[in-house]
């Protein structure tokens, strides 16, 4: 194992820093990096003349509170705390708007992501209460002509979870903005999947082509930025005795009434902002907008040179978990190349979790030479680029989700790595995974990647697979399990208390 692999074991480990959030968590190693990198990253921003206001929800006795109540009102129709809310609660959700065809209309809007280069964005549509278009939600009331923009970038009530067009945050915003006289446009960049994909969503920030004087409106839960505008919105919520029966699960999805008083909030700390003129305006910003390289590229290889090698070969692995078959597939690539970069599906929705899987990809090729085991990071196969692949179901937008995520590793991580192989395993059961393999072989010749589709390997006439070696664990049967899976990820399979008198069988 080389010096990166262990950085990053050590960083998935999660070694623990004395230090905690305002949340009272623990902050670790990993969280720890992405605070420090998001801050120098807004720094940046703010440095070329955009205005930054960061929204949370700091942590008080008020949220508490109003998280009770939330519960309380599930527990008194017998259901469980979900985002999905009982009909029950309908009308008095939806307040003065409480009319039966419209609050199922609302409901029901169909919010789904698509991946364009890298970027996670709502997917357009045209329905009568809800409208995407280039990832953008409408904004009501938009200016032909302005003088400076306000983006909004964040998930669930930033884009609108459930309202309509004209009651989300930026629609309100816009109103109080166009009746004071200021020609600002409000724009909303809010999408599905950045609340479990911070990541994603600074990609989203930094691929937006702001100009000077320009303002951005974020949101990262309970993060306060330092040195920058920070508005909690729980004193918002406080200030106004918000009750609980205007929000879904948490205050975050709530109803038009609510972002009635943010939109309010919101213009209210702007307003010192919104008169400013500058004069730049329309220029260009100076911050680097490489968004895949600030967040994966320089992350993991900063100290990776590839012109050391002549073939760099690439292999991307969930391993839920590794296998004998994963071991043979890692051994035939490195007959080819002269060293092989394995990329772990960072996304944990899988049985194991990332930290777990990475660990047995690492010690199951620790003998190797020339061999580097990195996270796969928000780029390759996550949840909003390839969803079909963690729920194995194929769809209307299957073909267009694989070769989106192929291409994106084609024209944006292959070649600041001089990857020139990509390697994966035959796949004769799993419709949708064949569906990527199909997709890799017409497009990464495309870009000069040659494409290795290797025979998966088979014992007593099987093909080696994990969910076989799943079901082996499952039902104890260690005997068999031992054939599929090598020593190293049996210590971390057996190694929880639930494992029992199953780890005597190690010895």
């Amino acid at each position: 194992m080389d010096e990166a692999d262990k950085r990053a074991v050590e960083t998935l480990y999660c070694l623990i820093l004395h230090r905690n959030d305002l949340s009272g968590r623990i902050v670790t190693y990993h969280n720890y990096y992405n605070v420090v990198l998001r801050t120098k990253i807004l720094r940046q921003i703010q440095k070329s003349g955009i205005y930054v206001l960061n929204l949370l929800f700091a942590d008080n006795n008020n949220y508490k509170r109003l998280r009770r109540n939330i519960w309380k009102k599930f527990a008194d129709v017998g259901v469980k705390v979900s985002e999905i809310m009982h009909p029950s609660m309908y009308e008095a959700f939806f307040d003065n708007l409480a009319e039966e065809d419209y609050m199922d209309d609302i409901f029901q809007m169909n919010f789904s992501v698509t991946n364009k280069n890298g970027l996670s964005m709502l997917k357009n549509c045209s329905q009568p209460y809800y409208n995407v278009s280039d990832g953008e939600r409408k904004t009501v009331g938009q200016p032909q002509e302005y003088n400076k923009t306000i983006y909004f970038v964040g998930p669930c009530f930033i884009y609108g979870q459930y309202v309509e067009d004209k009651n989300t945050i930026e629609s309100l915003l816009q109103k109080k903005i166009r009746n004071t006289g200021y020609d600002i446009r409000v724009v909303n960049c809010g999408s599905l999947g950045y609340s479990q994909n911070f990541e994603s969503m600074w990609a989203r920030i930094l691929g937006i082509d702001m100009k000077k004087g320009d303002i951005l409106v974020i949101y990262f839960q309970s993060t306060i930025f330092p040195k920058m505008d920070n508005l909690n919105l729980c004193r918002i919520l406080k200030r106004n005795a918000v009750k609980a029966d205007w929000m879904v699960d948490v205050p975050s999805h709530c109803n038009h009434k609510v972002n009635e008083l943010y939109a309010e909030a919101i213009f209210e700390r702007l307003l010192p902002v919104l008169a400013d003129n500058v004069q730049e305006h329309k220029e260009n910003t100076k911050y680097n907008k490489d968004y895949i390289k600030i967040l994966y590229i320089d992350r993991y290889f900063s100290d990776f040179n590839p012109l050391r090698y002549e073939k760099i070969g690439s292999i991307v692995m969930n391993c839920n978990p590794f296998t004998y078959g994963h071991r043979y597939l890692v051994e035939d690539a490195l007959k080819i190349v002269d060293f092989l970069l394995i990329f772990v599906v960072e996304e944990d929705k899988s049985v194991f979790s990332f930290d777990e899987r990475f660990v047995m990809v690492c010690d199951g090729v620790a003998d190797m030479k020339n061999v580097m085991v990195v996270p796969s990071g928000p780029f390759i196969l996550t949840q909003t680029s390839f969803p079909e692949y963690f729920v194995k179901a194929s769809d209307e937008d299957l073909t267009e989700n694989v070769e989106n995520d192929v291409t994106v590793f084609a024209e944006w991580i292959a070649p600041p790595l001089n990857i020139k192989y990509r390697f994966a395993g035959q796949e004769p059961e799993d419709i949708v995974t064949n569906e990527y393999n199909i997709a890799m072989k017409k497009i990464l010749p495309q870009y000069g990647i040659e494409f290795a589709e290797i025979p998966r390997k088979q014992i007593e006439g099987r093909y080696i697979s994990g969910s076989k070696a799943r079901e082996y664990l499952d039902s104890g049967n260690l005997e068999e399990l031992k054939k599929l899976v090598p020593q190293s990820t049996l210590r971390i399979l057996l190694c929880d208390e639930t494992a029992g008198n199953r780890t005597k069988l190690l010895e």
